[in-house]
């Protein structure tokens, strides 16, 4: 958090803000908090993780692409860093042993 703080940029402050809440959010839910809190308090939780992630929706590629992941790490179709999308889904399609008769 006092990092984020440092950063002179406001919007870039508070999409980093945003993406440490859905983080923090995240975290609480899936460490089965829901034990500990009350189920209103855990549907609060729920309801501004979301909340969050809509604002961060147009922001979403940009936030992807930051960790710089190799394609061949990420093996998604339309992620790939060549721009061909709907080339590669295509290929993807053919090549999965799902469509394989």
């Amino acid at each position: 958090y006092e990092q984020i703080q440092t950063i002179e940029d406001p919007k870039m402050q508070g999409l980093l803000s945003n993406v440490m809440r859905v983080f923090a959010y995240t975290d609480i839910m899936d460490e089965n908090w829901t034990g500990i809190l009350d189920m209103e308090v855990a549907q609060e939780i729920r309801s501004a993780m979301f909340k969050l992630l809509r604002g961060l929706r147009p922001n979403m590629l940009g936030l992807a692409e930051s960790f710089d992941y190799p394609d061949e790490i990420l093996q998604s179709a339309i992620g790939n860093k060549d721009g061909n999308a709907y080339e590669a889904l295509v290929s993807a399609a053919f090549d999965s042993p799902l469509n394989k008769v």
